[in-house]
């Protein structure tokens, strides 16, 4: 009777079918913290990670999610509406819009989607990145998946792109393209 039910993914909480690195979003040390601590997970990567995202979070989540839509960070693609989300949330939740759009991003990324896109993984964008107790393990799935690359806004900024005042276009959303990382 339950066996079923034991055995998929709810709400898109256990990405292990589709990409081993990202794994089940309870087990925030799955696959050794790799690759946001460092490959392989050592100290210093490790506390550059955590201080980036506790100190940056909001300049390092506009990177990633330039990234997730395959443009450079770009001020006015992607800076300037966070800005704007961060003083719009201050009177409506509107951040918890722009967290399932970061999760589904993520989730499409890492290639776990099936066409059509179940709805219980939609419900699991929306409902994990939102809820205190599931955000944060919620969040380090979505890091394992990808490479510091693709969230260190310092890198970009210190590399050869340096700081893009604005991309070509604008684009909010991911569309579903394969794997990325296994």
């Amino acid at each position: 009777f339950f066996t079923p039910f034991f055995n998929m993914s709810v709400c898109g909480c256990d990405w292990t079918d589709y990409n081993e690195a990202g794994g089940p979003c309870w087990a925030c040390c799955h696959n050794n913290c790799e690759p946001c601590c460092g490959e392989p997970c050592n100290v210093l990567d490790g506390l550059y990670c955590c201080l980036c995202w506790w100190c940056c979070g909001y300049c390092q989540l506009a990177k990633m999610w330039a990234s997730q839509v395959e443009q450079p960070c770009a001020c006015v693609n992607h800076c300037i509406p966070i800005i704007i989300l961060i003083i719009l949330n201050s009177f409506f939740p509107v951040m918890i819009f722009f967290m399932w759009l970061i999760r589904y991003n993520s989730r499409l990324e890492a290639g776990v989607f099936d066409q059509p896109d179940p709805i219980d993984r939609i419900i699991g964008d929306c409902f994990l990145p939102c809820c205190c107790l599931t955000a944060p393990c919620s969040f380090c799935q979505q890091l394992r998946t990808i490479p510091k690359s693709e969230w260190d806004c310092c890198g970009q900024l210190l590399g050869d792109d340096g700081c893009v005042p604005m991309a070509d276009e604008f684009k909010f959303i991911r569309t579903p393209s394969g794997k990325t990382m296994n």
